[in-house]
């Protein structure tokens, strides 16, 4: 990684919080007409966009690209155009950044994005308290049992995540074509080690805390995006960006993967906390798993063919231990009778009380259908590239930003692949 990377002072300022978003759009690459697009994941540094591969597939890095999308502002909506670059090509997805430092649409896209974020942790009991006070009566059972679960299931994962990183980082030394390389992975391996406790006592908590205020703590802007001005894009630094790309491409691999446990977690953990829990915002998903672990390896100092094989030792242990762990919560969650049965068209939140009220509410308070079926469209989970589309708001409030359907740009292919 670069120089100084590392550094206690360079870890501190690190600014690329991986926000999950919802953005449907159109992606012109190079020469290509524009297709039909979803902005998954968003930072300071740029965005992870999927679409038909075929628009993007032989695009070589720092190729032009448009990104047309539109936004909801107070009500109206605006179209925009964002000038990019192409970082990096996958399998699932694209890796752009920001090619212009647009003063506008980044703070508003960064605002966008905050509503899927969950508030940081609280720093006083009432604060916490508040966070979970709508949440559904069972919860109070569920939780020690849950999270005594998920504390073994991340132990797992994660004690198996060192071992495998350890064993791959000496084979790749030991069958090394070159001196340069075998010092490469040998001091890539002695700093993982020195990195073991750290992940032991840092990703455990980031989970427990997950489940506790049953969101993403970890998806939080971390700043106001009405702050964000020009000078934050100088500040961007090539390896922290890739690690973005790194664990999106991840996350948008795993998700798939375990679509239907992840849909029942998704409904059961829903209905427990009274509001929509997504696929990017469940305490226990590969977006929030993946993160944990990120956040505790950032500020490594081996160089990118070292992180590169960190993170697909990660991506292989995930796959592997997840659809255990899924299983597990899933059966606990059901044996605590949450959600039994699990009704496709029936709403997972029964209802949003107000401020204050809990659920000792009236039961003419219940929101209805309609509402629920609004609250899910705002942020819509990814499903495959072409997304949902989200319609607007009725009442948006003021300074409100909401994700719109922009219209098609000439020339664009306006249907799926």
């Amino acid at each position: 990684m670069s120089p100084g990377h590392g550094t206690s002072g360079g870890a501190e300022q690190r600014r690329f919080a991986r926000v999950p978003i919802n953005l449907e759009g159109y992606l012109g690459v190079g020469e290509r007409p524009p297709v039909p697009c979803t902005v998954r994941d968003f930072c300071l540094g740029g965005m992870f966009i999927s679409a038909d591969p075929a628009a993007y597939a032989s695009a070589a890095p720092q190729s032009p690209a448009v990104l047309y999308f539109a936004l909801m502002l107070d009500g109206e909506k605006r179209d925009f155009q964002l000038q990019l670059a192409v970082a990096r090509v996958v399998a699932k997805g694209v890796g752009v950044t920001f090619a212009r430092a647009d003063d506008e649409a980044i703070p508003l896209l960064a605002q966008l994005a905050a509503p899927a974020a969950e508030p940081p942790a609280a720093d006083d009991d009432v604060a916490r308290a508040a966070q979970t006070a709508g949440f559904d009566a069972v919860f109070a059972s569920v939780r020690e049992p849950l999270q005594t679960l998920a504390a073994e299931h991340v132990g797992t994962l994660v004690e198996s995540f060192l071992e495998r990183v350890d064993e791959v980082l000496f084979a790749r030394a030991r069958d090394a074509g070159n001196n340069a390389d075998e010092t490469r992975f040998i001091d890539g391996q002695r700093e993982m080690r020195g990195r073991r406790q750290q992940v032991r006592e840092e990703v455990p908590p980031k989970i427990a805390e997950a489940i506790r205020i049953l969101g993403n703590p970890l998806s939080s802007a971390q700043r106001d995006p009405q702050s964000l001005g020009l000078s934050d894009l100088s500040l961007i630094e090539k390896d922290e960006f890739e690690d973005f790309l790194a664990i999106s491409e991840m996350v948008s691999e795993l998700e798939p993967e375990f679509q239907q446990p992840l849909w029942e977690l998704s409904r059961r953990f829903s209905h427990l906390a009274n509001r929509e829990v997504t696929d990017s915002s469940n305490p226990i998903g590969p977006g929030v798993l993946c993160n944990a672990v990120a956040e505790s390896l950032k500020g490594l100092q081996s160089e990118r063919s070292v992180t590169a094989v960190v993170y697909e030792v990660l991506r292989g242990v995930m796959s592997r231990h997840l659809e255990a762990f899924y299983a597990a919560v899933n059966a606990l969650l059901v044996e605590h009778g949450v959600l039994p049965v699990i009704e496709r068209d029936k709403p997972a939140v029964r209802r949003r009380p107000a401020p204050g009220t809990g659920f000792d509410a009236a039961e003419g308070e219940d929101a209805g259908a309609d509402e629920q079926e609004q609250l899910a469209d705002l942020m819509p989970g990814p499903e495959d590239y072409q997304g949902r589309v989200a319609p607007a708001p009725a009442a948006p409030l003021p300074g409100h930003v909401a994700a719109a359907m922009p219209a098609a740009p000439p020339g664009a292919t306006t249907g799926g692949s």
